[in-house]
């Protein structure tokens, strides 16, 4: 009977603990915002591959110039340069005059996310790279 109660209450002790949420990470704002940026290239993708019309480009795009980082990472020439390259690879998307396809618009503007990432943040980059059509 002892050993009941016993396994009993560890039982509920462990519910208990697992119900618990953990936080064990926070995201930067700019963490935030390529993870937003991610989403959006995932659309367009989509949109390209079915031969639809493109969704308008978001406002925030911009922000890759403000967007707070985390403590790891700071905002350098380099990053300032690939962040102005990667808008306007993603504005040529949208240009409809050039003699580029689209799809290989879009995939310059993911080459453009890949290559600022491999001087700085190498971890993304296998994500990144299953967005780029064939």
């Amino acid at each position: 009977m002892l050993s009941c109660l016993i396994l009993f209450y560890s039982c509920k002790k462990v519910e208990e603990e697992s119900s618990k949420e953990y936080d064990l990470y926070q995201y930067s704002e700019m963490a935030l915002y390529m993870h937003s940026i991610y989403d959006m290239h995932t659309q367009i993708r989509e949109k390209i591959v079915a031969g639809e019309e493109l969704p308008e480009l978001p406002s925030s795009l911009e922000n890759i110039h403000t967007a707070e980082m985390s403590g790891l990472f700071e905002r350098t020439e380099s990053f300032e340069a690939f962040s102005r390259m990667y808008l306007q690879q993603v504005t040529f998307i949208y240009d409809t005059i050039t003699d580029t396809s689209v799809k290989d618009r879009y995939n310059n503007a993911i080459t453009a996310c890949v290559a600022c990432h491999q001087t700085t943040c190498l971890g993304p980059i296998p994500k990144i790279k299953k967005l780029l059509i064939n």
